[in-house]
């Protein structure tokens, strides 16, 4: 975990994962499979990451609200393509929407809070996001996960709502990653100025980063 949270603040990071995301051909990332922001530096980076690469749409569920709140009031901007989406702190606790960002939440039987929001609809599509974005849309406003069939993740406290694997999705971005790895010269980084040659030496690092930093969702064709 040491080596994961250290990877961050090397200064090729956003670039490596810009690099990796652009060759993983997804058109759909999720951050943070598990974990959350660690800092202003870190949100800083994933901002780095979406403006390399505006043709992904990007969702970045997060507890730290107050990480993103002092972002936005120091003048950062938050690019078209991520949808920063606060998710509420309780088990069918109040959304916090008074931020005007986009929420989430997990609601139970006795509190159906999905009834004033998005109902994410994996429990009846084998638990995939099948053809719906709403996450990834900034226009929705609340999206509601049913306690019953959320990650075990909400339990302990962490932001992975059902429908993305926690282990699946940065081992196959890891897949990826090797294979790029293997090849360099066949390969063009889609960041000016810096190839993959450049970044061969943080692969290392950015392999031990992605299970706590990433995730990533495959569209559906």
């Amino acid at each position: 975990m040491e080596k994961r949270f250290s990877s961050l603040s090397d200064p090729r990071w956003a670039d490596a994962i810009s690099t990796l995301i652009y060759h993983s051909k997804d058109r759909y990332f999720r951050w943070h499979d598990s974990g959350d922001l660690k800092d202003l530096e870190h949100l800083r980076n994933i901002v780095r990451v979406c403006l390399n690469l505006p043709r992904v749409k990007f969702w970045l569920p997060t507890r730290e609200y107050q990480t993103v709140e002092t972002y936005r009031r120091m003048g950062g901007q938050i690019p078209p393509n991520l949808c920063i989406r606060y998710s509420a702190h309780l088990v069918d606790g109040p959304p916090p929407l008074h931020y005007g960002l986009p929420t989430s939440t997990v609601f139970s039987a006795e509190a159906p809070i999905a009834s004033k929001g998005h109902a994410c609809p994996a429990p009846t599509q084998n638990m995939k996001c099948g053809n719906c974005r709403a996450c990834w849309d900034p226009a929705v406003k609340l999206v509601s996960y049913h306690l019953r069939w959320a990650s075990s993740e909400f339990s302990r406290g962490g932001t992975c709502p059902m429908g993305v694997s926690r282990r699946a999705a940065p081992r196959k971005l890891l897949t990826w990653a090797r294979s790029l790895h293997k090849d360099l010269k066949a390969s063009v980084s889609p960041v000016p100025n810096c190839s993959l040659q450049i970044l061969h030496p943080l692969f290392s690092a950015a392999f031990s980063a992605l299970p706590a930093a990433s995730g990533h969702i495959s569209p559906t064709t």
